[in-house]
């Protein structure tokens, strides 16, 4: 009973060693962002310093007669992935039983290189969603709005 335990503390000792080195490793990284700037367009923006905050451009268009972006998009890059986040307003009187949001990556030279999508169930009129479509291409340099679907 007490070396299962020893056991299970060590392992607990290291874990708890390996999630602070992995915070202090991503501290010291410079982060890069996607910036949004219009309803097809993002660009990269990379901070001066690394403590520097990032504007983020919320825009004031309408993708979509019945949805509304209340913050974002805007895409950030992670560790292992990236997303594209943001808040979505349901500007209608309808309930959505599933929603859906997709954006097309391109690379520096206009290739398409990857798609980000997420979804969501039970979206209610006036309601907003805070989504994250995770992309894996670090190639990405620019996106596009694809389509926001539902029913």
């Amino acid at each position: 009973m007490l070396k299962r335990l020893f056991k299970g503390f060590v392992y607990f000792l290291g874990i708890c060693v390996l999630v602070s080195a992995l915070a202090t490793a991503c501290e010291d990284e410079e982060a890069t962002y996607v910036e949004h700037t219009g309803p097809n367009d993002a660009v990269l923006v990379v901070p001066e310093e690394p403590d520097s905050e990032v504007e983020v451009v919320v825009p004031e268009e309408e993708y979509e007669e019945d949805f509304v972006f209340i913050d974002g998009p805007v895409a950030v890059p992670g560790e292992f992935s990236n997303v594209i986040t943001g808040v979505l307003k349901n500007n209608t009187d309808k309930d959505y039983d599933y929603l859906q949001i997709s954006f097309t990556l391109y690379d520096a030279d206009g290739n398409v290189v990857d798609t980000a999508f997420t979804n969501v169930n039970n979206i209610k009129p006036g309601q907003t969603w805070k989504f994250e479509a995770m992309y894996f291409e670090e190639s990405a340099v620019r996106w596009e709005l694809d389509e926001i679907t539902g029913w």
